[in-house]
């Protein structure tokens, strides 16, 4: 009887890595060994101790095949024990075709991330992280552009924010080279009226 559980392809799985490795590594053949080993009676719902599940690894890191599996064995699309739906890790990351897919598998785009308390939806969190092509997927599925977040902001105030840290962050960079690094004076310098014939 050892023997027989020792053979189990989802104990040697398990030795080799476990379920949420495999689904963020894209492995396939791995996953399906766990879920269809009938002496594991893994719930494909299974969580880890976060609360994310093999979906949501999938959909963060774009392992399509993994998420079409998962989608296509009854995982929850909009699991969200741990606060975020494989949605809202999938449009963080950028993971374009995984959100395609959580979308076409019915993935609610308004649902908000409660696991940070900023009551982000996926629409902010593509913003956010400058995913415009994700931005356009969830719009066209529908997802709110009136949503905000815990601070009162829209989607669209997460890009803004973003490219104004951009801008300031760019600017005091540049006002350090200059303080660090200041132009040496030229002979036009003295003469005003030689400056303005400068190019």
């Amino acid at each position: 009887m050892g023997k027989a559980s020792d053979e189990c392809p989802c104990r040697k799985a398990l030795l080799r890595k476990s379920i949420f490795t495999a689904a963020q590594d894209g492995d396939l053949d791995h996953v399906r060994s766990f879920f269809e080993c009938h002496k594991a009676h893994l719930h494909v719902d299974f969580a880890d101790d976060f609360g994310y599940t093999s979906l949501h690894y999938a959909a963060q890191w774009d392992r399509v095949d993994v998420v079409a599996y998962l989608l296509q064995k009854g995982a929850s699309v909009d699991a969200r024990a741990c606060g975020a739906t494989p949605l809202h890790r999938a449009a963080f990351r950028g993971s374009a075709a995984s959100v395609r897919l959580l979308l076409a598998y019915g993935a609610d785009a308004n649902l908000p991330d409660t696991s940070f308390g900023d009551l982000r939806t996926a629409l902010h969190k593509a913003a956010s992280e400058g995913h415009d092509d994700i931005v356009a997927l969830l719009l066209s599925a529908q997802a709110d552009p009136t949503a905000r977040d815990a601070a009162g902001k829209l989607y669209a105030d997460c890009r803004a924010d973003d490219c104004i840290a951009l801008c300031t962050t760019t600017t005091d960079h540049a006002m350090h080279d200059v303080a660090d690094h200041p132009l040496p004076p030229s002979e036009s310098s003295d003469r005003p009226d030689a400056m303005l014939s400068l190019p």
